[in-house]
């Protein structure tokens, strides 16, 4: 069944590419991503804070950010959490929480896995996410699958 897992999972998301590493040097598990289209090359931990958080609705050109989430459950997500929200994921659902009772925003949308968020972010042009890191670090550079619509951003300090 786990083979059959990684075999599947390389299907749907298709062509291999290369991912730089974060400027402090961290090894992360995880990459961020954008739509093709989004002309951004890379973010800071802080601008992308600003995305998920909601504090930041539009890219440089305009067009709506649209955020996507993984499953609460979900490793990529804590180690996301962790890395760029600086705070656990119980106290960023505590913070959407607070926002939904006050009619201030809404959460980011939700996907069950990395392949659905590749794919949600490759059918959207404002789309914003991250994918959990699939192979070995190979040097000093993390492999990931991603379909065509998707490019990975550098996360900078």
């Amino acid at each position: 069944m786990r083979r059959f897992w990684f075999w599947a999972s390389g299907a749907i998301l298709g062509a291999v590419l290369m991912v730089g590493g974060v400027a402090s040097g961290d090894d992360l598990g995880f990459a961020v991503i954008v739509n093709a289209s989004n002309p951004v090359e890379s973010l800071s931990r802080s601008e992308l804070s600003n995305i998920f958080l909601k504090q930041e609705s539009a890219w440089p050109d305009g067009h709506v950010i649209l955020p996507v989430d993984q499953a609460e459950s979900s490793p990529v997500r804590a180690e996301f959490s962790r890395v760029v929200l600086r705070r656990p994921v119980t106290a960023v659902k505590s913070f959407w929480q607070k926002q939904i009772f006050s009619g201030s925003a809404v959460p980011p949308v939700e996907k069950a896995s990395s392949a659905d968020v590749a794919t949600y972010v490759s059918n959207f042009r404002g789309a914003v996410g991250y994918v959990g890191v699939i192979q070995q670090l190979r040097e000093g550079k993390a492999v990931v699958s991603l379909p065509s619509g998707v490019k990975v951003v550098r996360l900078t300090e």
